[in-house]
């Protein structure tokens, strides 16, 4: 009995024990939730000046406010560490616990660390400040605005390649040993996390926690799920792929690009070649037909990003949804645009997806050419459902990611803007109901004249059929009676008929009388 006892007392302290230690960490993860999304967001400001503007006194606030954040981040992360995780019970807990025990690159040497940062800077320097020049010197082209207008509208076959090669060969050939240096410091950090490689770290975001989960996945499953995608899609892209190049070789040239080869990057639509919704012009399946992309309309109605701040707040008003005070610095939805692709004179960046503090600043620019109509955020599964920005912020501190890219406006809230409803009909040709109806009717009337020929001729063999059994039997019942038990002399008839005038009407009738 006493062992009995002793068994369930030590039970009873583990589970109180682990319990606390959930609490524990939970109440740690609050802590750093407050220290940490001052000093991110100071962080990330100092990276959007610098990006913005590039300089060397923004290079050292940002220099200065990443040293902050990595040293509250790297602190906190080796804190973390003491807090089991076989011994939390909430997985969510646990999982912020191990994302946070992963120090990153903060786990490389202080030398190593402090050299990715600069590399970093370095690339992000070249690739907003390199310029292009035309051979005769008359103008030099930053990567954007400049060449990618030419990637996005341009039509010349040799222009696009003058584009195309001269980035490559000015920008590329500064960044591509720095970039090969930034791999090996990315792979040599993730082989101190506990990873084959930087690869191998990626794909670790995407397993589950616990081995007894229902939806079990490993980062091996990754690969294996990709390539099995990629089989699935295969067909598919040969089938646009082939579609693709008949229509640029209809635009550029059959003796620029080959029936049966690939497609040259340089038409690709950008200067990467990954996004081809910029050939959309060009292969347009139906072009008689109304287009649904309603960009053009929002660029010709010269909507600015700050009009579709509040095009996206007065669309909300009109509903029951969470809105704040009126200030400037304030929006009520986020906009792809400003968390995306920013572009203002005279320093540009590509800007993917800052983990900005959503609820207190967001910075927007207005000096941009990419006027998109996906503005707000909304539900995944639903897609008329709009997410109030409450909600998007408390996902936006929590996870400390990526936003999402859930940002799009349907077509019933095309017509609140002002902006006519573009989504055209299934394409096929075009038909008229009496049409259809007539053709139901005569098919109907066909099939019955069908019918009703098929059933005539059966009639007529059936009758004849019969009509030739009558006289069979008649025949036969002739001969029966010529020789039948009486012996009697069979009746002889003339073979040939004579005409009986006694049975024709008198040419004028008569009465009895």
């Amino acid at each position: 009995m006493s062992g009995l006892l002793w068994l369930l007392c030590t039970l009873a302290l583990i589970g109180f024990s682990t319990q606390d230690v959930t609490s524990d960490a939970q109440a740690f993860l609050d802590e750093y939730q407050r220290g940490a999304e001052p000093l991110y967001h100071q962080y990330a400001v100092a990276q959007w000046e610098y990006n913005t503007n590039i300089s060397d006194e923004n290079a050292q606030k940002m220099n200065e406010a990443g040293a902050r954040w990595s040293v509250f981040y790297t602190n906190a992360s080796e804190f973390s560490r003491r807090y089991p995780a076989e011994d939390i019970t909430d997985n969510k807990v646990k999982l912020q616990l191990i994302y946070l025990g992963n120090k990153g690159a903060g786990v490389l040497p202080s030398d190593k660390y402090s050299r990715l940062n600069k590399i970093l800077n370095d690339m992000s320097t070249i690739y907003s400040t390199q310029t292009v020049c035309k051979p005769d010197g008359s103008s030099c082209l930053a990567f954007e605005p400049g060449l990618d207008s030419i990637m996005l509208d341009s039509t010349d076959y040799h222009e696009r390649l003058w584009a195309w090669e001269g980035w490559r060969v000015e920008a590329g050939k500064r960044m591509r040993k720095l970039y090969e240096e930034y791999v090996d410091l990315e792979n040599e950090a993730a082989v101190l996390n506990g990873y084959d490689d930087y690869g191998d770290y990626w794909r670790g975001n995407y397993e589950t926690l616990t081995s007894d989960s229902p939806y079990i996945y490993t980062r091996e499953d990754v690969i294996i799920d990709v390539n099995r995608t990629f089989e699935e899609i295969l067909p598919l892209y040969q089938e646009l792929h082939a579609y693709v190049r008949s229509n640029l070789q209809k635009t550029y040239g059959y003796e620029y690009i080959d029936s049966n080869g690939g497609l040259p990057a340089h038409l690709l639509g950008d200067m990467w070649g990954r996004f081809w919704t910029n050939l959309y012009p060009l292969v347009v399946p139906f072009p008689d037909r109304e287009s649904i992309d309603v960009t053009p309309t929002m660029v010709a109605q010269g909507w600015t990003v700050e009009r579709m701040f509040k095009e996206a707040e007065n669309f909300a008003i009109c509903f029951p949804l969470h809105v704040e005070d009126d200030k400037e610095t304030e929006i009520n939805f986020l906009l792809k645009q400003a968390l995306t692709i920013v572009g203002t004179l005279p320093f540009t960046y590509m800007l993917e997806l800052w983990r900005w503090k959503v609820d207190e600043d967001v910075h927007i620019f207005n000096e941009t050419r990419r006027i998109s109509f996906y503005f707000y955020v909304t539900m995944p599964q639903e897609i008329g459902k709009i997410v109030p920005k409450p909600d998007v912020e408390q996902a936006v501190r929590m996870s400390k990611g990526r936003i999402n890219n859930a940002f799009l406006l349907d077509e019933d809230s095309l017509e609140f803007l002002g902006i006519p409803p573009t989504l055209s009909p299934p394409a096929g040709g075009t038909f008229t109901v009496w049409l259809v109806v007539f053709g139901v009717v005569a098919g109907i009337i066909v099939i019955a004249l069908v019918v009703l020929l098929v059933l005539g001729q059966r009639d007529k063999k059936k009758k004849r059929k019969e009509d030739r059994e009558k006289q069979l039997q008649a025949q036969n019942l002739v001969q029966t009676t010529a020789e039948n038990d009486y012996s009697l002399p069979a009746a002889t008839y003339e073979t040939v008929g004579e005409q009986n005038k006694a049975y024709e009407d008198p040419e004028e009738p008569q009465t009895a009388l």
